[in-house]
């Protein structure tokens, strides 16, 4: 899965495997903060202030939904422009 968020943390884009993954679709995340959503505690794994330093961190997490657990391995980044 891939997103794409602002400095604060709102939710720009969601691709396909995201949507596939967490059931949330793209109009229902725009604009919001992990915190904001249903699924709030599910997505929390990928919401770290890890890349508040302009520098890459990768983390393993697990996500856990109604219909199974998946392990992930989660790289975050800064883009700048």
């Amino acid at each position: 899965p891939f997103f794409l968020k602002d400095p604060e943390r709102r939710y720009l884009y969601v691709n396909p495997a995201f949507e596939k993954l967490t059931g949330l679709s793209l109009k229902e995340v725009a604009g919001a903060n992990p915190a904001e959503l249903p699924t709030a505690g599910l997505i929390r794994i990928c919401a770290t202030d890890g890349v508040s330093d302009f520098q890459p961190v990768t983390f393993e997490a697990r996500l856990e939904l109604k219909e199974a657990a998946h392990d992930l391995m989660v790289t975050q980044f800064p883009l700048l422009n």
